[in-house]
């Protein structure tokens, strides 16, 4: 059977913060999808940002792919936590073992290539949805409840820097509609938190949030009692339905190369180079 392996992102610290948070560490999360995806996998996982780590180096040529977690860090702000984890990805890629990432793993595989990852130097980048309609699920949520079925809403995608920090705050969700819906899957510190948790409990806006000040959300965090807000954690990107997609594509690409029949190859060339 396929033998892969998930590399977790985040710092120990991080993790346990997760974990008392009532989550589970990104990588067992992705280790258990893998496995329900591909009974009888063999997932290993490991943790490049703890100090010490046993990192596989000199044996990724015997995974048939790897996995890299998101992570609450930021490539462009370096350290030995984030220097061991763009190492690792330079071997993987050096192992050429099939490698997967999201917006992490995507920071880490532009290094470790030889490109560079920085700040948008065009600061704030903000996306306006205009009538956006709920499913029927949503309909039927009470957040929803005596309300209408189409909302515009503004939402956020920027990289976190000290031009963009606290961004966004009282002014600007004093001049939002009412029953408008604000949407932040960037980075939590580019919203100032307690403008945001002030407009809420007026109750004239709604807010979707992955992102926040401190990750993982604290259990004391107003947010967690406010009706008015969904809260997801840092997972907002996708959903299991989704994540099941790219997985079950990515492994049935994997399985057809190993048996010698690559296929959906956007660089069929290189095979003449293996």
């Amino acid at each position: 059977m396929p033998r892969l392996l998930v590399v977790e992102g985040n710092t120990r610290k991080a993790r346990l913060e997760q974990v008392a948070a009532g989550g589970i560490a990104l990588s067992e999360g992705y280790a258990e999808l893998l496995q329900r995806l591909l009974p009888g996998a063999v997932v290993d996982i490991c943790y490049p940002a703890d100090p010490g780590a046993n990192l596989p180096i000199g044996g990724l040529e015997s995974y048939d792919g790897a996995a890299i977690t998101g992570s609450a860090l930021n490539v462009y702000d370096g350290g030995p936590e984030i220097a061991r984890q763009i190492e690792l990805t330079r071997e993987i890629l050096r192992a050429r073992t099939p490698l997967f990432g999201s917006c992490w793993g995507l920071q880490l595989m532009t290094v470790a290539a030889g490109g560079v990852v920085r700040a948008n130097p065009k600061g704030r980048e903000i996306g306006i949805g205009r009538r956006i309609t709920l499913t029927p699920a949503g309909r039927d949520h009470p957040m929803y409840r005596d309300k209408g079925s189409t909302f515009d809403a503004i939402t956020v995608h920027l990289v976190l820097g000290p031009r963009s920090r606290g961004l966004i705050g009282a002014a600007d969700f004093a001049r939002m509609k009412k029953g408008a819906i604000f949407v932040n899957t960037s980075r939590g510190p580019i919203v100032d938190e307690a403008a945001l948790v002030a407009a809420l409990r007026e109750g004239r806006i709604f807010a979707a949030l992955d992102v926040y000040d401190t990750e993982p959300l604290p259990s004391d965090n107003p947010f967690r009692n406010l009706p008015n807000t969904v809260l997801t954690p840092h997972l907002g990107f996708t959903t299991v339905e989704g994540l099941g997609v790219f997985y079950e594509h990515a492994i049935d690409n994997i399985l057809a190369f190993l048996d010698g029949k690559p296929k959906n190859m956007a660089n069929p060339d290189a095979l003449k180079h293996a």
